[in-house]
């Protein structure tokens, strides 16, 4: 469905296909004829994907309710949230057992004693499977006035055994709260070493890492303690370069978050992070076929929220773009930028400009370097169109280029030439005309008078040479740069862009320009 402002629109289009299967479940708590025609407006939002308002009424306009469209847009909001609250806090298990606690009180003070231990044994389990601790000590007060409900034989043994659990209890909580604070500090530390890198902050690392080994003799760990103590070692790996310790850790802490499926339910964010970290020690050491297997996983998980699918999976594309491109494999982006095209489609007003202009370029990347220059083309209109924010100046500079080597590329000879003057005047007038763009802009005017296939092989050679000369003598690469020296060596060996990117990058092993692209003798 394309961008709306119609509310109801836009909320139906974030529901997942278990929120719509649960909405139509729990419709039928609402007054029957009101529902009916509730659902029969969602139906056809459903089926039909209207873009806006006056297509939606457009569409019921045979409807019994088409005079009351308003009205019933209203109620079928309100039916749609209520139906979303629900299916949310079903899935909670601390909401889960707050109601079995509510529960065991009220069969309490209806003196249903039995009934009310199995109740509270039931939430017992289900928050020690979840490191319900805090929940865990709630149940306790409960068990004890249970106890003092009931006194029986083995009362003075059950209250010690209780207050003993209680303590247990306690010390795991404080277990927890060690590693979380140490897990925190090393992500200060972190974000302040990966900025600038000092003796101190390494120092205080360490220090982190053998505080860690202190807390576990003690007693064995618990999940949340467990993750904490992967997340500080891997991300210390990672700082100090032991790439397959990160390996290690983070592969260790994603396989025991699966072996507990009810803490991926209770805590959906923090397990999608710590795919992320894995995804990024995946980068240079794993498999295609793991690599694959833990981004699948992980875009399952982001589009089942709602919330916070477009934000995890912009950092996904991210990891899996970069994952592909590394080892020259340019089919292998092909879904991801399915995907990115399919959020650009349902999210567009919702995206922040600066969020669109990277997904711009990512796909005007792909396509450029898939040789779909029409594709490409597209997404640089979009960027050079993108009024909302002030463009950096390489990004300026790369959009206009790419724009050239496209309708060239395209036979849009006709329109070239005006294309160079309109591209030399806008660059020049923000004071953005850098050397990559006049070694382009010059060689497209000279390729547009070639007399021939040898006249033409001469001009690119000439390019190349220029182009090598810049990369070599640049602090900093300019942006798009390896994108227009792989162009150039396509048209220098007459073979599809597609084939010599990943020709050349496997060859290697590595996508960095000026390993790929030596200076000339």
């Amino acid at each position: 469905m394309r961008s709306t402002s119609d509310q109801l629109l836009r909320l139906v289009a974030t529901m997942s296909g278990q929120e719509k299967r649960y909405f139509k479940l729990s419709a039928s708590l609402y007054d029957k004829k009101r529902g009916n025609h509730c659902m029969r407006l969602f139906e056809l939002i459903e089926r039909r994907k209207p873009d806006n308002s006056r297509v939606l009424a457009a569409i019921v306009r045979d409807e019994p309710f088409a005079g009351q469209l308003a009205y019933i847009k209203n109620q079928l909001t309100e039916q749609v949230l209520d139906s979303l609250a629900l299916y949310t806090t079903d899935r909670r298990s601390s909401m889960v057992l707050y109601r079995l606690i509510a529960h065991a009180d009220v069969l309490t003070e209806r003196g249903l004693y039995q009934h009310a231990a199995k109740v509270l044994e039931r939430a017992r389990k289900k928050a020690e499977a979840t490191d319900q601790y805090p929940i865990l000590l709630e149940l306790i007060t409960r068990e004890r006035a249970l106890l003092f409900r009931h006194i029986n034989q083995t009362f003075e043994s059950d209250l010690k055994a209780l207050y003993s659990r209680q303590q247990h209890i306690m010390d795991t909580l404080q277990l927890i709260n060690t590693y979380r604070e140490l897990a925190d500090t090393m992500q200060i530390t972190a974000a302040r070493y990966t900025a600038t890198p000092t003796a101190a902050d390494r120092e205080h690392m360490n220090s982190i890492i053998a505080a860690l080994d202190t807390g576990s003799k003690s007693q064995s760990l618990p999940f949340t303690a467990q993750m904490a103590a992967h997340n500080i070692l891997g991300t210390h790996a990672l700082l100090t370069g032991m790439a397959e310790t990160a390996h290690e850790q983070f592969g260790s802490a994603v396989h025991l978050w699966q072996q507990h499926p009810l803490m991926i339910e209770e805590y959906p964010v923090q397990y999608l992070r710590y795919l992320q970290n894995y995804l990024n020690c995946l980068l240079d050491t794993g498999s295609e076929a793991e690599f694959a297997a833990i981004a699948s996983e992980f875009r399952r998980r982001a589009v089942a929220n709602a919330e916070t699918e477009f934000r995890f999976l912009k950092e996904l594309w991210n990891i899996e773009l970069l994952f592909y491109l590394n080892r020259g494999n340019v089919e292998g982006c092909t879904d991801v930028i399915a995907d990115i095209e399919r959020c650009l489609h349902m999210y567009a007003e919702l995206i922040e400009p600066a969020s669109s202009i990277t997904l711009y370029h990512n796909c005007s990347v792909y396509y450029f370097l898939a040789g779909h220059y029409a594709q490409c083309l597209n997404y640089i209109n979009n960027i050079l169109g993108e009024n909302r924010i002030e463009l950096k100046r390489d990004l300026l500079g790369f959009a206009r280029v790419f724009s050239l080597i496209a309708h060239f590329e395209l036979g849009n000879i006709d329109i070239l030439d005006t294309q160079m003057r309109s591209a030399r005047h806008y660059l020049k007038k923000l004071g953005a005309e850098g050397a990559l763009e006049q070694i382009v802009i010059k060689s497209m005017g000279t390729l547009i008078g070639s007399t021939g296939i040898a006249d033409e092989r001469r001009i690119f050679g000439g390019l190349r040479s220029g182009l090598v000369a810049l990369l070599h003598s640049s602090e900093q690469e300019p942006l798009g740069m390896a994108e227009v020296l792989f162009w150039v060596e396509s048209r220098l060996q007459r073979e599809p862009v597609s084939r010599v990117f990943a020709s050349m990058v496997r060859h290697c092993g590595t996508t960095n320009s000026r390993t790929l692209f030596p200076p000339e003798k």
